[in-house]
């Protein structure tokens, strides 16, 4: 099995892989009403891990810090993408950045609940994942509440909750500057997991 792994320097609520980049920007004046969501306490959701799932975290529980309209994680969230395929994959990307989603679960459904910021360009070479190979980054949650001046931001209210990642860009074949059709979208999600929320 082939494994690729990359260290992410640092995340604006987007992957960034071997550069650092600030992409939190204020929509409007600094000044505003603090939009966090702080749950009462309760007891800690129970997520059992899914381990067919393409995608896997390496946490079933995420931790968020909602502090002046910006719910934040303390440690990086892990991803490691399987290829279980027969078949070559290829991730298409702008220097090293992965492009990632966040779908809740409400209900029987799920719903978008966040995109990553993603830059305007295209990286010549994509990010090659053979059969059996796997391919790992790291995700830093900082997103901003929703309706607040910092963006990205979440697109619910209610940040609390069951998620999980949608590896977006992954395609079956890459040819400079054209690409394939997307691979189908359950091996490119991830492992359901929790998200809770402190003050």
């Amino acid at each position: 099995m082939r494994k690729v792994s990359y260290v992410v320097c640092t995340l604006f609520a987007v992957v960034i892989v071997g550069a650092c980049s600030e992409n939190v920007q204020a929509l409007g004046p600094v000044r505003q009403a603090d939009l966090c969501v702080i749950p009462a306490p309760g007891a800690s959701p129970v997520v059992v891990r899914d381990t067919t799932a393409a995608v896997q975290t390496d946490q079933l529980i995420v931790s968020l810090r909602c502090s002046q309209s910006v719910y934040a994680a303390s440690t990086p969230l892990r991803l490691t993408l399987r290829n279980p395929g027969p078949d070559t994959s290829f991730i298409v990307h702008c220097d090293s950045t992965a492009e990632l989603s966040l779908e809740k679960r409400v209900g029987d459904s799920w719903i978008a609940a966040w995109n990553a910021a993603y830059p305007a360009c295209l990286s010549s070479q994509p990010i090659v994942l053979p059969p059996g190979g796997e391919y790992e980054t790291s995700v830093q949650l900082f997103v901003g509440a929703n309706g607040s001046n910092v963006s990205p931001q979440f697109s619910i209210d209610t940040v609390p909750g069951i998620y999980r990642f949608v590896w977006e860009s992954i395609v079956d074949s890459f040819t400079f500057p054209t690409w394939g059709a997307p691979i189908p979208v359950e091996l490119r999600r991830s492992n359901e997991f929790a998200i809770v929320v402190t003050p």
